[in-house]
């Protein structure tokens, strides 16, 4: 039954979308492959998740290589995963059964913990991550799957080695 009400739920959704006059709207729709089902917002667990068995040199690239299905379909829409206090712990955008967009992640009590801008079909990604306080630890950039530069940073937002 919980199944049944996601599926008209998003099925709603969905047509609501199609409605639209927003062209943006209906070219994004146009981008989307015939297997895909396109939610706006969807929590993990309602989720399939096909990982990466392929031993990939580095995290950006097993995270690139990972697909998301909803109801048997590849998924395109935003993902989130709560904390067990109800706090969004991740969100980030899947388009086509993978990632493609922003990734955000949080503390525990809502401030920002790191955001990463996804572009897996052409291996590129920029992100930073930050101390609990706020200050940016630390900031990467990925090229071709490969992490090609990275900086550090201390708790006072000065630049340091690392590690």
């Amino acid at each position: 039954m919980k199944r049944i009400l996601i599926l008209c739920f998003a099925c709603c959704l969905f047509l609501m979308n199609c409605n639209s006059s927003n062209n943006s709207n209906q070219n994004e729709t146009n981008n989307l492959k015939k297997d895909t089902i396109s939610v706006k917002r969807v929590d993990i667990s309602n989720l399939t998740i096909e990982i990466d068995t392929i031993i990939s040199s580095n995290e950006f690239e097993r995270f690139c290589n990972t697909l998301y299905y909803y109801d048997s379909k590849l998924f395109s829409g935003v993902v989130f995963e709560k904390y067990v206090n109800g706090q969004i712990r991740e969100e980030y955008n899947v388009k086509n059964g993978k990632l493609n967009g922003k990734y955000k992640g949080f503390f525990d009590n809502g401030k920002l913990s790191f955001e990463v801008d996804y572009n897996c079909e052409n291996g590129i990604g920029f992100g930073v991550t930050y101390y609990s306080t706020g200050v940016i630890k630390q900031k990467t950039k990925v090229e071709n799957f490969n992490f090609i530069e990275k900086s550090c940073f201390d708790k006072q937002g000065n630049e340091i080695e690392c590690d």
